[in-house]
């Protein structure tokens, strides 16, 4: 039992990744409303994080029983590599590196530019449409008070070894302060000002770029990235944050052929156990990794040991052996699990579940006077015309009563996935419903953000109704999502009671 100390496995898979983590104060939830258990609700939260389902954690606790017994996880972390790889249909030539979040993943892009040149431009595209820690990732500092090693960390202050580097960070929106998109053409012409300030001054440049954003932007097009890649091949890195991994895989090994590094993630779409991400680095970047001339800053050591990282990446050999991240490696298990499951579904029946998801939505939302969904021209260039699919599983709606903001959203958020039998003589009250977490879309009439929520569906989902006649499915989500939209107008119709009730728990 050397690997878990005689931790239990729930305990386990909730460990090795930072404050999200943590199950909250009085409650058998994270700060996500996911539990590391498997339990009865209602579910269409994948935009932000699932509760795994009970396969997928059966599955992980035969996986435990297995690798609590090892004294060194080297094998089974490469396992999940060669399984990843296959899954996405990749040759030996990229290389898959392993940590709890996308924020962490930061890191490691960060790094392949560093190890080029020590000044880095860290331009960061729709910066406030990402996990709100990458800011801090993309400039080398600490983004919780956690770090995956369990150690304390301060939030915002450099991870050891980073401060020796010069790195400045940039953004660039993908809206204008009043919600609106900001037209595909005007972002590229931002983002080549800011290429050509950054290499003028001798800097190397890391561009990140949003595969999906919280509210399904992409943007500028892969196209114009390509160009771009080609004219400032010697001063440019790119990354691109497709951690929703609502894309085909014929479209992740175009950016991989692109030079371009992904990071992904199996607990958005695929619905694993929340967190598990990897960072895909295709040869032209990964080489720089390979050599062990350079040393490495020595606070990565709290955010990754050896066995999550390549075998061939010598260039981290100083990385802790003898620590092991045995909850990252059972999270991952979960995801590959779903994606097991996900890919005997068939095309045809993918398309047809999502149309049955608009229809359905479109169909209840219009019964209520206090809902819209939001329509915009996002102006989306996909890489491939496979993805315009994954792109419409999730769907954005705001209250219009005009009076909601963004903050009576997160409120109404947190009192979905709560019991709320004991101040509302309602049946639906008890019922337990996870959606993804407020967004910033629109303003209201005052300027402030609008109440805006999301409705995904998953992969688990695909997998489950894949065998059931099309009108049985339709009945499945006339059911579950009219029990969302049924206890929303239940709060809503009581919401300063239900206010006082979730800010009394004080635990969310």
């Amino acid at each position: 039992m050397n690997l878990v100390e005689n931790r239990g496995f729930e305990e386990i898979i909730r460990s090795g990744g930072d404050h999200r983590l943590d199950i909250i104060q009085g409650s058998f939830l994270n700060l996500y409303g996911c539990s590391p258990t498997p339990y009865e609700h209602i579910s269409y939260s994948s935009s932000t994080a699932s509760t795994v389902s009970f396969d997928a954690y059966n599955h992980a606790r035969n996986i435990f029983d297995r690798v609590c017994k090892l004294d060194d996880l080297s094998d089974p972390f490469q396992n999940v590599r060669d399984r990843l790889r296959s899954y996405i249909g990749l040759d030996d030539s990229v290389d898959i590196a392993l940590g709890p979040s996308g924020t962490d993943m930061e890191l490691i892009s960060l790094l392949a530019s560093i190890e080029k040149n020590p000044v880095v431009s860290n331009i960061l595209v729709a910066r406030d449409e990402v996990g709100s820690g990458i800011e801090f990732a993309a400039s080398g500092r600490h983004s919780s008070s956690t770090t995956p090693s369990g150690k304390s960390a301060t939030k915002g202050d450099y991870i050891a070894g980073f401060e020796k580097h010069d790195i400045e960070l940039e953004s660039v929106s993908v809206r204008h302060s009043n919600g609106s998109i900001v037209p595909v053409d005007d972002v590229l012409k931002d983002v080549v000002s800011k290429i050509e300030s950054a290499t003028a001054r001798g800097r190397r440049v890391l561009l990140h770029l949003v595969y999906r954003t919280k509210t399904g932007i992409i943007s500028p097009c892969f196209y114009s990235i390509k160009k771009l890649m080609q004219k400032y091949s010697e001063n440019l890195d790119v990354v691109v944050d497709a951690c929703q991994y609502r894309m085909s895989n014929e479209s992740l090994r175009l950016l991989l052929a692109a030079n371009c590094m992904v990071i992904i993630t199996g607990s958005k779409f695929y619905a694993g156990a929340p967190f598990s991400s990897a960072l895909l680095v295709p040869e032209s970047v990964r080489d720089r990794f390979v050599t062990n001339n350079s040393s490495i800053p020595k606070g990565i050591e709290d955010y990754f040991s050896r066995s999550e990282l390549p075998i061939r990446w010598a260039i981290f050999n100083s990385l802790p052996s003898e620590r092991n991240n045995v909850g990252l490696l059972l999270r991952w298990e979960t995801a590959l699990y779903e994606m097991t499951r996900f890919s005997a579904v068939h095309k045809e029946r993918f398309q047809a579940s999502v149309q049955i998801f608009h229809e359905v939505l479109d169909q209840i939302i219009s019964s209520y006077d206090c809902f819209s969904l939001v329509r915009e021209d996002k102006g989306v260039s996909l890489v491939t015309e496979q993805d315009s699919i994954f792109n419409q599983t999730i769907q954005t709606f705001v209250l219009e009563d005009g009076k909601k903001e963004l903050n009576d959203a997160k409120i109404i958020y947190q009192a979905l996935y709560q019991d709320l039998s004991p101040i509302l003589d309602n049946p639906i009250a008890k019922t337990i419903c996870h959606i993804g977490q407020p967004v910033k879309v629109k303003k209201n009439a005052d300027g402030n953000w609008s109440a805006a929520l999301r409705v995904s569906l998953n992969a688990n989902y695909f997998a489950q109704q894949s065998g059931k006649i099309l009108d049985k499915q339709r009945i499945v989500l006339q059911s579950e999502l009219g029990a969302i939209f049924s206890k929303m107008k239940l709060i809503l119709d009581n919401y300063d009671s239900v206010k006082e009730f979730v800010s009394e728990r004080g635990t969310f």
